[in-house]
């Protein structure tokens, strides 16, 4: 597969698989998007250099880094709207 066509692939919601629980986000590490959502939400993650130190997602290839940007953002709202 081609650079250009995994950067597509990441940035794409996989049909039928949106809330997958074990869905990996890094493919690198093996990151599930689980274990990104727990340190956004327990450990108030606002970038993804707080979400590279807590996870390791996004150390690798760096090909996610546009999908775990949007669950930041995505759950970051969704925080504030709960407080």
């Amino acid at each position: 597969m081609s650079f250009e066509s995994r950067l597509s692939y990441d940035s794409e919601e996989p049909s039928g698989c949106g809330s997958c629980p074990d869905r990996i986000v890094c493919r690198c590490l093996k990151i599930t998007e689980d274990a990104v959502i727990e340190a956004i939400v327990a450990s108030g993650v606002s970038n993804v250099r707080e979400l590279r130190r807590c996870t390791g997602a996004g150390q690798g290839c760096t090909a996610c880094l546009r999908r775990l940007q949007l669950l930041i953002q995505e759950h970051a709202e969704l925080l504030a709207k709960a407080s």
